[in-house]
């Protein structure tokens, strides 16, 4: 799949603008609060339906307007879509494809594939396992439609029990407990399916890693508690209420499971250098993205934000050369300079220049 034209309505700091893009490299160009990082978020939203840097649809909107409209057009081999996304404050957000509503955003999902790359990835390595959850959570939603429509049950399921045991007052826990039949089996599904996509994806990791250090092994680690169905989930579950009452949150579940990044079996936020962090995350993405062309059957377009925030020079002209023949790759950047002589001529990318004088994007 790849992205042929943007169109911007309204959307941040731009008000009505075209951006077109090509096969291979494109690079956005321009200094810092000129709106690099909006046009990749505009283009996350056509694709998963949401920014990845806001839950609230009103802070995507220009200042002094009401509504927003994206408009992206696709095309997959031969075949061209035409999406559109769009948000009105008391309206709500509508998407559509070649002009006919979806009545679901789960419809879009895994129709324009994309994989993201900003600075603050870098936490995948760093920060708590519910980051690392949210990722697989994010991989398997798109690709896996059993999988996201048992996490939503999940999730529903999960807020309801937690917020009884916040109500229980005395000896009487009956109504935290009421959902724990359908607690139990949504639970026992998720963890099967996601013991299955980490016997594969940890596999590919690894061997996407060594070709990159073949010196040093890397792994990711699913650490979950295994049980033998849901009815073992259940017993887990009664046996745990005491703890959930104390605590007045549920304490059994795939919400709790432990993801570790390692480097020759040690955790890699402890040990592992800034350089080996940053690599660690960009063989997650290069991973990401041949998962998602292997599943879906189309390859996602990169989306690299800020990429010499994340990467030294030589690196980043590494990966932009070794992605850009297999997918089509859009980059933001303050500049270019250092990425070494002749790169320009054996790439050609697009290139996209933003004004220096302009209003500052908000974020």
């Amino acid at each position: 799949m790849q992205l042929e034209d943007l169109y911007l309505s309204k959307f941040r700091c731009y008000h009505d603008t075209r951006f077109p893009f090509a096969e291979g490299v494109n690079i956005i160009i321009g200094p810092n609060g000129a709106g690099k990082t909006t046009i990749l978020e505009a283009i996350h939203l056509l694709s998963l339906t949401r920014s990845f840097r806001t839950h609230d649809d009103r802070h995507l909107i220009e200042r002094g307007n009401t509504s927003y409209i994206i408009r992206g057009q696709l095309r997959d081999q031969e075949n061209k879509l035409l999406v559109q996304n769009t948000f009105m404050i008391g309206g709500g957000k509508k998407i559509s494809v070649d002009g006919i509503a979806l009545s679901s955003k789960k419809e879009m999902l895994g129709r324009f594939p994309v994989v993201i790359m900003v600075p603050e990835d870098l936490e995948l390595a760093r920060g708590p396992d519910s980051l690392r959850r949210a990722f697989i959570d994010r991989v398997l939603a798109v690709t896996d439609k059993k999988y996201l429509n048992e996490l939503l049950k999940y999730r529903r399921l999960l807020k309801q029990r937690n917020a009884a045991l916040r109500q229980v007052t005395g000896s009487d826990y009956s109504a935290a407990t009421i959902w724990d039949a359908a607690f139990a089996d949504c639970a026992y599904a998720i963890w099967r399916i996601r013991v299955a996509f980490f016997d594969e994806y940890c596999s590919l990791f690894s061997s996407a890693w060594s070709q990159q250090r073949p010196e040093i092994s890397a792994a990711i680690e699913y650490l979950p508690v295994e049980y033998e169905n849901a009815a073992a989930v259940r017993e887990a579950m009664e046996r745990s209420v005491e703890v959930d009452l104390q605590t007045r949150r549920t304490n059994i579940g795939p919400h709790r499971d432990r993801i570790g990044f390692t480097l020759d079996g040690l955790k890699l936020r402890y040990y592992g250098s800034l350089g080996e962090q940053k690599l660690f995350i960009i063989t997650l993405k290069i991973v990401e993205a041949s998962y998602l062309e292997t599943v879906l059957g189309t390859a996602p377009v990169l989306l690299l934000d800020d990429l010499l925030a994340t990467l030294d020079l030589e690196r980043a002209r590494r990966v932009i050369e070794e992605l850009s023949g297999a997918y089509q790759t859009i980059i933001s950047t303050t500049t270019t300079d250092g990425f070494g002589q002749g790169w320009e001529a054996a790439l050609k990318p697009n290139q996209i220049s933003l004004p220096v004088e302009r209003e500052v994007c908000p974020v």
